[in-house]
C-alpha cells in the first residue's frame, strides 16, 4: 500500500477510536476506511493476474 494512502487509514482509524462508536460520522467513516482498504487490495490482486498496474499506487 502507498506510504500516504497507509497515513490516511492510520489517521481515519485513530480518528474512529477517538470518536467512539457512538458518534454519527463514525459509520461513516468505518465505511470509508473499509472501501479504501477493498479497492487497494482489489487493484492489487488484479496487478498480479496480469492486468494492468494497479490503479490505486
Amino acid at each position: 500500500m502507498s506510504r500516504h494512502i497507509l497515513d490516511v487509514l492510520v489517521r481515519a482509524e485513530e480518528e474512529m477510536i477517538f470518536l467512539g462508536p457512538d458518534h454519527p460520522s463514525y459509520a461513516l467513516l468505518a465505511d470509508l476506511v473499509s472501501s479504501v482498504r477493498t479497492a487497494w487490495q482489489e487493484g492489487y490482486e488484479s496487478g498480479g493476474h496480469g492486468a494492468a498496474a494497479n490503479p490505486y499506487a
